[in-house]
């Protein structure tokens, strides 16, 4: 579980950089909740990246870059 805690929060943090997490990040945050959802929602469709709410593989691309 620690490898997939450190992804979604890995994610989370790469969102907030690019503006799809527009809010502060505290150590007892949900990792994945209804905020994180919608902004990975935005940014999938906002970048053609197939909108289904799952960090994939596309998604993680564009985080990435």
């Amino acid at each position: 579980y620690e490898y997939q805690d450190a992804r979604r929060q890995a994610a989370m943090l790469l969102m907030k950089d690019k503006g799809y997490y527009p809010y502060e990040i505290w150590s007892g945050d949900k990792l994945f909740g209804p905020k994180m959802e919608a902004g990975l929602r935005e940014m999938q469709a906002d970048h053609n990246l197939g909108v289904d709410g799952i960090i994939g593989n596309a998604s993680w691309n564009f985080l990435l870059k």
